[in-house]
């Protein structure tokens, strides 16, 4: 089961995940954070009514252990408001990655991107979260979301 995470102890995972990507506190505000098993977090919108007798409530969007880990869910549908750690990728990289590739060199320009988690992007679309350490990324993509693509 869900616990709401108090302000107090959300700050901080907001905040990581704001310096990291480099958004706005404000993305956030209209959300409660929701702590859920094995340190995943999930982000609901503040307005809903109680969900009850769910095991999950909300979008998985990171996952804390140490380090605060971004989900895939977060990088794609938060990604657009992302402008820094963002490594863009041509459309065969990005057939590779999906399809398991597990790492590759960074070799395009890495302006605003330091070592670290970062969303991968392909035609200004983030995807994928990966992480990034002396220029080779490693594929964060879950295994069971892997699939061969023919078109992207």
């Amino acid at each position: 089961m869900s616990e709401l995470i108090p302000q107090a102890e959300a700050g901080p995972i907001v905040e990581a995940l704001c310096e990291r990507f480099g958004v706005s506190g404000a993305l956030f505000e209209n959300y409660s954070l929701y702590m859920g098993s094995k340190g995943k977090v999930y982000m609901r919108n503040t307005h809903d009514s109680e969900a009850r007798n769910a095991a999950v409530i909300g979008l998985h969007i990171a996952t804390v252990a140490g380090a605060v880990k971004p989900s895939t869910n977060f990088v794609q549908i938060f990604g657009r408001h992302f402008c820094r750690n963002v490594i863009p990728v041509t459309s065969t990289e990005a057939r590779e990655l999906i399809a398991g590739l597990n790492e590759f060199p960074a070799t395009s320009a890495l302006e605003n991107v330091t070592d670290g988690y970062v969303a991968l992007s392909c035609d200004g679309q983030s995807f994928l979260c990966g992480f990034l350490k002396n220029g080779v990324v490693q594929n964060m993509l879950p295994k069971s979301r892997r699939r061969v693509l023919e078109f992207v």
